[in-house]
């Protein structure tokens, strides 16, 4: 029996059917290929083996899909999943020939090169399309902000007129009727309500139904018991569990920096919670995106709600982080912009770090004005020490939570300088007291009561000088040592005991608490672009700013969130966030809508979800894109009230029978 998404597939989206089924490139696949074959192919390749070529080598072009995959003189530099065949392996690694000449590349970068055709070698270049030369050197395609639909303006849509008046229960149903009756289809039945009921419960709140909505549903299955079944679970705590988890699933949400140096983050679970409580509060979508950006800038009135915008940036920290060297900072920077980009833009920003964008009017000096902001910006998420020992460790590498940060820190980080010195001062001492133990003979604790006696004889006579100076010259030895001794234990006791009595005003003093996130960096400044992606190749300075094909006034966005310009003051956060959230923005309102009915009926109407560039799929009804992204302005950027809007729908209520 066909699953409810499959029969939505033939209800709403006939239109993709001739482009499904030849399958849309992975997106896994496609930032791969961007991200760590592009670039390396740009910089040592593309010289010898492009259009561009001043004398083509071996009659191979690798700057495209059709000239890789066809090869040269010796045959197909790429097969996909092959590595035997794969004659660009062979030369990479130095057997059949030595390319890149000049040098070898890193086994790092082989590794990727042998992954990447093992995954298919994924390709997303159209041998077709012109190759021309960039403001930066490297190939680009000429592609134009007019050229791609989701740039365009969000017009007001009216829901169309449609044959059979009886069926739509919605404006939605009347978007989605109309397209089947283009195509002269006819929608199937509506679900029975036990399984309407199941499928409600699992896709707002995550559950099975309770036995209470069960009964009530079986002795009265009306519409109007759905809707307050509906409205129900909606209000329910687990509403916003369930709904968070498709959130943190694109936030990149996880409690380590994972790749191959796994750094735990113990803490990140706060900015979990943080989501968790935004969704069940109904969080207006601006201000959630605006938090998550720039909370800590944002002004709060009480303690609870300033701790409560800061985690709002774990947003920021959170993620996937390379830490076994290279530039680590500028890696972060790439993370942040990435996650902004697919999850509230739809557009893969990332791709333009290394050279302009290949398929959308991203230029690479629009990467880096993003890039200046969070250059700008300090991330703290626990990976600057592999394990803090102490709070004023952990508050080097966590952001510090509580009241009376600044003078707690001082006065831990006092008490951790005299532990120090104590401790320096113990380890001399213990050395010391140890050399002279080994000095001692095993019995001197007996000699040492023979010794005593004496010596306490002596001096209760009057013959004491005599008395002592019978002692022998070992013992009189003896007695200097086990005084020494003693005199260097008594030495490290005193200390131990300063060390104990500083421990228990370090357990005094008021308790910090930690987070991942972000705040203002101490250098405040525009950056470089580093040509071809390469720290160290600077190329012309990029003034902190937004995406220019994105048409927006940037001026009239500042000054309707009463905002200055950016200066050397601020990074430029605050200004990101009113920028993305403007109600102008085309993107922010179109990708935030497709994502709810995505996570409703298993398939965007835009399937690409993380892409609306022009490597992405259009979308198979973009009039109810536009008349979605139109509702949710109008009620306000209430989630809550968009999927309620969805699931009392007839389209979202149809049975998975054909």
């Amino acid at each position: 029996m066909p699953s409810l998404y499959t029969l939505l597939a033939l209800c709403v989206f006939p239109a993709n059917f001739a482009f499904a089924a030849e399958g849309p490139l992975d997106q896994r696949g496609r930032d791969f290929f961007e991200k760590q074959i592009r670039p390396v192919l740009v910089k040592h390749c593309y010289e010898c083996h492009s259009v561009k070529s001043k004398e083509l080598g071996g009659n191979l072009f690798l700057d495209n899909r059709a000239g890789s995959r066809t090869g040269g003189e010796n045959g197909p530099a790429v097969v996909p999943k092959n590595l035997q065949k794969s004659l660009l392996i062979n030369a990479i690694e130095y057997k059949s020939s030595e390319m890149p000449p000049s040098e070898k590349l890193p086994d790092n970068v082989i590794a990727d090169f042998k992954k990447w055709i093992r995954m298919g070698a994924p390709d997303p270049r159209d041998g077709k399309m012109p190759v021309l030369a960039s403001k930066n050197g490297d190939e680009k395609t000429s592609a134009k902000a007019t050229d791609l639909w989701s740039l365009k303006p969000i017009e007001k849509v009216k829901p169309p007129v449609v044959k059979n008046k009886n069926w739509p229960r919605t404006d939605i149903d009347r978007f989605v009727l109309a397209k089947l009756e283009s195509n002269n289809l006819q929608p199937v039945a509506d679900a029975d309500p036990v399984t309407l009921l199941r499928r409600l419960s699992f896709d707002l709140v995550g559950l099975p139904p309770t036995a209470d909505h069960f009964d009530r549903i079986v002795s009265d299955p009306s519409q109007k018991t759905f809707e307050t079944i509906i409205d129900e679970l909606i209000a329910s705590p687990q509403f916003g569990e369930r709904w968070a988890r498709h959130w943190l699933d694109v936030a990149r949400y996880a409690e380590s920096a994972g790749s191959s140096r796994d750094v735990l983050m113990p803490v990140a679970w706060k900015y979990r919670d943080y989501v968790i409580d935004a969704f069940n509060a109904d969080l207006p979508y601006p201000q959630f995106i605006t938090e998550q950006i720039a909370g800590d800038l944002l002004p709060a009135e009480t303690d609870e709600e300033r701790e409560r915008l800061q985690l709002a940036t774990g947003f920021l920290a959170v993620g996937q982080k390379s830490l076994n060297g290279g530039n680590v900072q500028l890696d972060i920077v790439d993370d942040q912009i990435d996650v902004i980009g697919k999850s509230v833009l739809g557009l893969t920003i990332s791709c333009a770090r290394c050279h302009d964008h290949k398929f959308d009017p991203i230029p690479t000096q629009d990467y880096y004005s993003l890039a200046g902001i969070f250059l700008s910006t300090e991330t703290l998420f626990g990976g600057g020490t592999n394990r803090p020992k102490n709070n004023v460790d952990r508050a080097k590498v966590y952001l510090t939570m509580g009241d009376n940060i600044e003078e707690t820190l001082k006065v831990l980080t006092d008490l951790n300088k005299q532990l120090v010195k104590l401790n320096k001062d113990r380890i001399t001492k213990t050395k010391r007291l140890q050399a002279l133990t080994k000095k001692l003979p095993k019995d001197w604790k007996k000699q040492k009561s023979k010794l005593e006696q004496i010596v306490k004889a002596a001096q209760s006579t009057e013959e004491t000088e005599e008395k002592l100076r019978e002692l022998t010259k070992n013992e009189k030895a003896l007695l200097k040592q086990i005084a020494d001794f003693e005199t260097a234990q008594t030495a490290l006791n005193a200390v131990l005991k300063q060390i104990a009595e500083i421990n228990k005003q370090v357990k005094a003093a008021p308790p910090l608490a930690f987070a991942v996130g972000v705040r203002e960096g101490k250098k405040i400044s525009d950056t470089p672009i580093r040509v071809r992606g390469e720290s160290k190749q600077r190329g012309k300075v990029a003034p902190r700013g937004f995406l220019q094909c994105i048409d927006l006034d940037e001026q009239q966005v500042l000054e309707e969130a009463s905002l200055q310009a950016i200066d050397q003051s601020q990074s430029g956060r605050l200004q990101l966030a009113a920028w993305l959230t403007h109600a102008d923005n085309p993107l922010t309102r179109r990708v935030a809508v497709n994502r709810i009915w995505l996570h409703l009926f298993g398939r965007g109407i835009v399937e690409t979800a993380d892409n609306f560039g022009i490597s992405g799929l259009p979308p198979s009804h973009p009039e109810l894109l536009d008349f979605l992204a139109t509702q949710f302005i109008e009620n306000d950027w209430s989630v809550k009230k968009l999927i309620a809007e969805i699931v009392k729908s007839r389209t979202y209520q149809l049975s998975s029978v054909y």
